[in-house]
């Protein structure tokens, strides 16, 4: 972890959240998803000591080229930002409607 420490503090605040949450609400997954594409591209240069972090670990640990730790680096942005969106769908259920369908499985 970095040397100061987690501090708890949220980086999108109550605005991020409101949008994201109106998103969900009025126009569905894909606009909110298509919001967390800009996000994460804004995080990359806003967190430069995670982002450093994460670069390392890629590029030095998982021993990945400069292209696709640069890749690794955006898509873990986007991986937690579709985490805290799902958990904020998930605590939405009930005041909005909304439905998630699967595949069905194969039967032999």
């Amino acid at each position: 972890m970095a040397e100061g420490g987690w501090k708890g503090k949220s980086r999108g605040g109550k605005t991020g959240y409101s949008i994201f949450i109106y998103l969900i609400r009025h126009t569905g997954l894909f606009p909110a998803y298509c919001l967390l594409v800009f996000v994460a591209a804004y995080f990359v240069p806003a967190s430069p000591s995670s982002t450093k972090d994460i670069w390392n670990y890629a590029h030095k640990i998982l021993k990945y080229g400069r292209l696709r730790s640069a890749f690794f680096v955006y898509k873990s942005y986007y991986s937690f930002g579709q985490s805290i969106r799902t958990n904020t769908l998930t605590n939405l259920k009930g005041k909005t409607s909304w439905t998630r369908s699967f595949l069905p499985a194969k039967v032999p």
